[in-house]
Formats: C-alpha cells, sequence, structure tokens
C-alpha cells in the first residue's frame, strides 16, 4: 500500500475499550509485568531472572536461552556507566540494542537479534516513556498506515522507533506509547490472520493459530473490532 492511512484518535479509545471488554488474559499479563517491575525494582541477578523469565512467557519473545539472558541483564544493569533514571533516546537505543544482541554461549556474535524481546523489557522494567513495543505485528500494522516506502528501516529498532513517531506525529495522538502498541499489536495481529485466513492453499498458516482470545475476538467479530480496524477488509487484503 503505497498511500499514507492517518490513524484516528477514535480508533486508539475503541482499542483501549475492546481491550477492556474483551481480552482479559491481555490486560491481566501487562498488569503482572507492571506489579512484578514495581515489586523488584533492582537489577540483582534474581530480579533478572524473574523479569526475563515473566516477560519471555507472557509475550511469547522466543528467548530460547532465557537464562543466560537474565545473566547477561544483570551484568549490563551492573556497570557504572548506565543512569537507568535519565536516560535519553540515544542512550537508550543504545542500551536496547545491547540487551538485544545476546552473545553465544562461547561468547561469540550474537547468532539472533532479540529486538522484540529488549523492546518488551525495557518497556516494562526501564521505561515505558522511551521504549515502544517492538515486534513482527506492530511492524506490519505501520506498514499498513505509512506504506513501505515511508516504513523502509523499520526491520531496525531506531527505524521502528521513528516510524512509530511518524505514524503518531502525522495524527496528532497524544496517546502514550502502551496505548499506542494496543492499537499496532491488534491491527498487525488482524491483519496477519485475515491473510493467513485467505490463503486457502496453505493449510499450515491457519493451523498455527491457536484458539486464544484474539482467535475468538476475531472469529466473533463484534461491533466494537469494526470501530479499532474500521479501513481494514473483512474479506481479501
Amino acid at each position: 500500500m503505497g498511500e499514507s492511512i492517518t490513524l484516528k484518535h477514535q480508533q486508539i479509545s475503541a482499542v483501549i475499550a475492546l481491550r477492556q471488554k474483551h481480552l482479559r488474559e491481555w490486560r491481566e499479563a501487562e498488569h503482572a509485568l507492571d506489579e512484578l517491575g514495581q515489586a523488584f525494582p533492582g537489577w540483582s541477578l534474581k530480579e533478572c531472572y524473574l523479569k526475563a523469565t515473566a516477560l519471555n512467557a507472557l509475550y511469547a519473545t522466543n528467548v530460547f536461552a532465557i537464562n543466560r539472558m537474565a545473566v547477561y541483564i544483570a551484568k549490563i544493569m551492573s556497570t557504572d556507566d548506565i543512569a537507568i533514571t535519565s536516560l535519553d533516546l540515544s542512550q537508550g537505543l543504545t542500551l536496547l540494542k545491547t540487551i538485544a544482541a545476546l552473545p553465544a554461549s562461547n561468547g561469540g556474535p550474537a547468532p539472533r537479534n532479540h529486538r522484540s524481546f529488549a523492546s518488551k523489557f525495557c518497556h516494562f522494567f526501564v521505561d515505558g516513556k522511551l521504549f515502544p513495543m517492538y515486534d513482527s505485528y506492530a511492524r506490519k500494522a505501520l506498514r499498513f498506515h505509512l506504506g513501505k516506502r515511508a516504513t523502509k528501516g523499520i526491520e531496525q529498532y531506531d527505524g521502528f522507533v521513528a516510524s512509530v513517531q511518524t505514524l503518531k506525529d502525522q495524527a496528532g495522538l497524544s496517546c502514550s506509547w502502551r496505548e499506542l502498541d494496543y492499537y499496532l499489536w491488534l491491527a498487525g495481529m488482524y491483519l496477519t490472520w485475515k491473510q493467513d485466513c485467505n490463503a486457502k492453499k496453505n493449510k499450515k498458516k491457519t493451523k498455527r493459530w491457536r484458539d486464544d482470545e484474539f482467535v475468538r475476538l476475531f472469529k466473533k467479530h463484534p461491533p466494537e473490532l469494526k470501530a479499532v480496524l474500521p479501513l481494514i477488509p473483512d474479506t481479501t487484503l
């Protein structure tokens, strides 16, 4: 899609209401992480184990070496030059990229880049006002609204942040990163689900969707969902 599709204030309000009414598991997972961060604000190894494992389980960030990740984060946060309470955007990006680049077990280069995990970890446990949450669904929703050309470089976290800011500025939104993430996550997931359902020749794509509260919501398609996603077709995308 080449043209920009402006996100409306009403869509953010609608997704907040929809989430409150229909998506209890999503709400409770978020509340659990918020409360965990409040209960364990420090960066001891125990606290990093708790935060990393809880986030990885609740948000399915697919960090398989989660124990090693927790040890790695505890080491990063113990350095003298980390001032968590006064990070600016440049420092925040550096921290996130460092966490995402978990070295191999032998100390070699990182075999994967854990941007999704790192963005969510920093959002919940470092500074929610500084770090928007990065994942494939959010990127898909951004491309839907801004177009592929305007989202070039979105695979990198700094490019992703720039695209999220562009979407927010174009719409004149005053919402938080968290509230904007509600929309990006749900819209991106719905776009992906519809595409998979329409790919009738590829049964593997439809089978990968487990019967969770999101799929039940999409199948039911209540009026509130249409208010959140008025520009996304119900049939072929």
